[in-house]
């Protein structure tokens, strides 16, 4: 569980972005939501974006004024 959070190398950490990265970063979504002060929605894994692949994809949704 996320406790606090520590400038560290990431490298040290997760070896490997696919398999441990990744699913942590999934894991620990509530806690991050509260660390940054805003609210990103779980949307999907290992999302295809053009060229690239999006390991967690999440939508943020903001308030419009209409007026």
């Amino acid at each position: 569980m996320l406790r606090e959070i520590k400038k560290v190398r990431l490298c040290k950490i997760w070896r490997n972005e696919t398999y441990d990265f990744a699913p942590w970063l999934a894991e620990n979504l509530e806690q991050i939501r509260e660390a940054i002060g805003i609210e990103p929605e779980f949307d999907s894994k290992e999302v295809s974006v053009d060229s690239f692949s999006v390991d967690i994809l999440t939508k943020i949704w903001l308030p419009i004024n209409l007026r």
